[in-house]
Parts: structure tokens; C-alpha cells; sequence
């Protein structure tokens, strides 16, 4: 008997222990996950307020995503150091910041189950900069500069690519530092640049890279200042016998043998920067754009053969050029590429194109403009030039930006 009443409290016992435990565990995750919630420092009533600020009514069975969820107002972001204009939804949170050599302005959304003070895992990020690559040679170079300093923090997932965007120039590539970003580089003109760079991330499948998708499409740089109203000339169509291109009406053109010559100046009595000697006579003219074209049903390297001296020539092994900077250069204008050969002393020279394109190649030489070097300037002051004459010259900067949109405009017949 007293056997049984021991192995009945011993029963007892261990049924009501088992209890207890299960007790004590589902208070100590009922703990826990209070812990939890506290440290992760959510505001609920915040979140709440957020997200019903960017709920409208839904269609019955559709799902409930950020699509439906972003308010449908759109506005339009136009800064005036902006030369874009963008269409943005209600519900992105917009910064602008200046560095040292560019501005940037950036939109963010993000959905209400991203945490505070963390890497952005849940939402859109677009940023926008603007500025100038006149140190480098063209966009490409610039392209590639960015890309190293990219590589100091993370890394270039997707290499280097040409494309367009919008009827513009530009290089793009994909990087991956804290996140993951797409980024492009336009080529604007005067040696400007507009750079995108854009993150998606949706892991719970809201629709987010359609609402990037709007607003990369909206973006507006035609009501920029465009390179004829920089200089308030007209482009005129130029429809040779197996060529055809555009050009400023400013400019004068003659086509004689083959070549076809591209020359702006304006009435200005000096002294021939160039004269290394200093018996020359004065030169009546400012020359500000001097181009000669002319086209070979040819490759680059073969024309390079057929028209260039020892010393240049003897810098092309098996058929391709061996570049040098400041010498031999690669080089692209739009559809055409090849090579620009530099010749100059104490900045007086000319500059020599030979870009192929589906078999022909143009062979363009290009005058260094030295009178309108900034050193030299500053040793002219153009005292005797009327502010009309001021205001007919072209830039060097000006001409390089007419002389690109030239060739990129050229057609062979």
C-alpha cells in the first residue's frame, strides 16, 4: 500500500513539473520577445500614422502593394542648379547635398518594415548629381575614374557599357557597395554630366522597381539649355554627294577636293600667339573654330597608313595603334571611334581625328585654338573688341561641345 502511494506522488510530481516548465517557457519567450520589440525601437503608432498616410482604397482581391499604396499625386522636382526635371509620387523623402565637384539630390522611400538606423533593405533610393568632367579627356574617361573610386569602398559587379539615354550619350556599369546600384552617365554638353544611380529592394514583392521604372521615364533634360541656345545659333543640314551632317549656321562651311572645311572667326587685329619667332605679321582674325573633314571607304589603321608620317606610323603593330597619353589617344564621338593624334608646341598645333564607323572612316583635323587659352587670355584683355564681338565668340570649351555634336550627327551615303 505504501509502495502505491509512493509511486502516485511520484506521478503527480512529475505531471506537475512538466507543467510548470511549459509555464516557465512560454513566459520566457513571452519575454523575450518584449526584449525583442523594445530594443529594436519600433514605433508602432508612428508606423501606423505612415503607412495609412500612404493607403487608398484597393480593388477587392488585389494585393495590397506600394503600387496601390503611394499616393497617385505626383510632383515635379526642378531645382535651379538643375538641368533636369523629374516626376516623383507623394511619400519619397528628398535630400540635396553639394560636394566638392558636383550636386545631388536624392529620393527615398521606404516601406514600413524597414528598421530605423539601418542599411536601406525595403524601399527605392534614386540619386541624382549634376557637374562638370573637364578634367577628364570625354565621359568615358570620367566613367572609368568613377568606377575606381567605387572599387576603394566595394566593388564593379557589371563592367563598363555603352549606352544612351534619352537621345544623349552614356556610359553605364553596376556596383555593389553598401547595396547594390545601377549607375549612368550622360554626357550633356560643355563637358557636363548627369549621373543616376538607383537601388531596388523588395523582398516582399511591392511593386517597387515600377515605380522606379516612372520615374526614370519622366526624366525631362530637353528644357535644359540646349548647346544652340548657349550660343543663339540655328543648326543648318549640310547634304554632300556621300556625306551629310548638321552644323551651326554661324559657322562658315566650303567643301572644295574633298575636304570640307568648318571655320568661324570674327574682325580682331593681334599678334600671332604662335609666332615663336616674332617677325610675323599681325593676323586680322580671331579664329575660334577651324575643322577640315574628310571621309575614306576605309579602316582607321588603313588611312593612318596611307596619310600619316614615319613617326606616327611606325607606332601601329599588327594593325593596331599603340596609344600614349598626350600623344596617341583613343577616342569616341558618338557611333564613330578610332584614334586622336595630338601634335603640338607650346600649345599651338592641331588636333588629329581618324574614327571608323561600319567601314568608313572620317580623318578630321582639328586647329588648337591658343588666343583663347586662359593663360593667354590673361596676357590679352581684347580691349579694342566691341561686347557684340565678345559675344561672337565661341568658347574652346563651346567649340569642343559644336565639334561633337557635328560628328555625331555625320551620315554616310
Amino acid at each position: 500500500m505504501v509502495k502505491y502511494f509512493i509511486c502516485l506522488s511520484l506521478y503527480v510530481m512529475k505531471k506537475w513539473i512538466k507543467s510548470l516548465f511549459v509555464v516557465v517557457g512560454i513566459v520566457g519567450i513571452g519575454l523575450i520577445a518584449v526584449l525583442i520589440w523594445k530594443r529594436s525601437n519600433i514605433d508602432l503608432d508612428s508606423m501606423k500614422k505612415t503607412y495609412m498616410s500612404w493607403t487608398k482604397p484597393v480593388n477587392e482581391g488585389q494585393p495590397d502593394r506600394a503600387e496601390n499604396n503611394i499616393q497617385t499625386e505626383r510632383k515635379t522636382y526642378n531645382a535651379d542648379w538643375t538641368n533636369f526635371a523629374i516626376k516623383y509620387k507623394s511619400g519619397f523623402n528628398i535630400t540635396e547635398r553639394q560636394l566638392q565637384d558636383r550636386k545631388l539630390v536624392r529620393f527615398m522611400y521606404v516601406w514600413p518594415s524597414q528598421k530605423n538606423n539601418t542599411d536601406l533593405y525595403d524601399g527605392i533610393i534614386l540619386t541624382i548629381s549634376q557637374g562638370s568632367y573637364n578634367e577628364y579627356e570625354d565621359i568615358k574617361a570620367f566613367a572609368e575614374a568613377e568606377q575606381n573610386q567605387v572599387r576603394q569602398a566595394g566593388s564593379i559587379t557589371q563592367s563598363l557599357e555603352k549606352t544612351t539615354f534619352q537621345s544623349y550619350d552614356a556610359y553605364k556599369y553596376e556596383s555593389e557597395t553598401i547595396n547594390k546600384t545601377q549607375n549612368i552617365l550622360i554626357d550633356l554638353w560643355n563637358s557636363e554630366f548627369l549621373s543616376i544611380g538607383y537601388g531596388v529592394f523588395d523582398p516582399t514583392g511591392q511593386w517597387f522597381q515600377h515605380i522606379l521604372d516612372e520615374m526614370l521615364n519622366s526624366i525631362d533634360i530637353s528644357t535644359s539649355s540646349s548647346i544652340d541656345d548657349k550660343n543663339d545659333s540655328d543648326w543648318i543640314n549640310f547634304d554632300g554627294e556621300n556625306i551629310e551632317f548638321n552644323y551651326p549656321e554661324k559657322i562658315k562651311l566650303e567643301s572644295a577636293d574633298g575636304v570640307i572645311s568648318l571655320l568661324h572667326s570674327i574682325d580682331y587685329v593681334h599678334s600671332d600667339p604662335c609666332d615663336f619667332r616674332g617677325w610675323a605679321d599681325d593676323l586680322e582674325k580671331l579664329v575660334d573654330f577651324d575643322v577640315d573633314i574628310q571621309y575614306f571607304d576605309d579602316e582607321s589603321i588603313e588611312v593612318i597608313k596611307q596619310q600619316e608620317s614615319e613617326n606616327i606610323k611606325e607606332n601601329i603593330q599588327n594593325d593596331e595603334m599603340q596609344t600614349q597619353k598626350g600623344f596617341i589617344e583613343t577616342i569616341t564621338i558618338g557611333d564613330w571611334s578610332g584614334y586622336k593624334i595630338i601634335q603640338w608646341v607650346e600649345n599651338c598645333g592641331e588636333y588629329r581625328y581618324y574614327i571608323s564607323k561600319d567601314d568608313t572612316t572620317l580623318m578630321i583635323n582639328k586647329k588648337m585654338i591658343t588666343l583663347l587659352r586662359d593663360d593667354v587670355m590673361r596676357q590679352n584683355t581684347f580691349e579694342n573688341l566691341t561686347d557684340s564681338q565678345k559675344e561672337e565668340i565661341i568658347s574652346i570649351d563651346t567649340a569642343d561641345e559644336l565639334f561633337k555634336n557635328i560628328i555625331k550627327s555625320v551620315k554616310i551615303k
